[in-house]
């Protein structure tokens, strides 16, 4: 069984690999493949995760911003 640390480590490396838009759920399918971790479950990923504060990726400009304001740029068609 391997140390948090080490897990740790593995997971960061997916993270910055993946550009940051891997989540728990990915990380921990990409760390069944590699058959040196043995099982690992998503919660324990996602535990890892929060502890090494690794950043979620940012929303587009497109999805941050309201839907009236996208709404309001749209000329009329009727």
């Amino acid at each position: 069984m391997y140390s948090d640390a080490a897990i740790g480590a593995k997971i960061k490396t997916t993270f910055d690999d993946e550009h940051g838009l891997y989540g728990a759920k990915r990380i921990a399918a990409n760390l069944k493949t590699d058959t040196s971790f043995g099982p690992i479950n998503h919660k324990k990923v996602a535990r890892i995760m929060k502890i090494h504060e690794a950043e979620k990726a940012l929303p587009s400009s497109a999805d941050a911003s309201p839907l009236g304001a996208r709404l309001a740029t749209v000329p009329c068609q009727i």
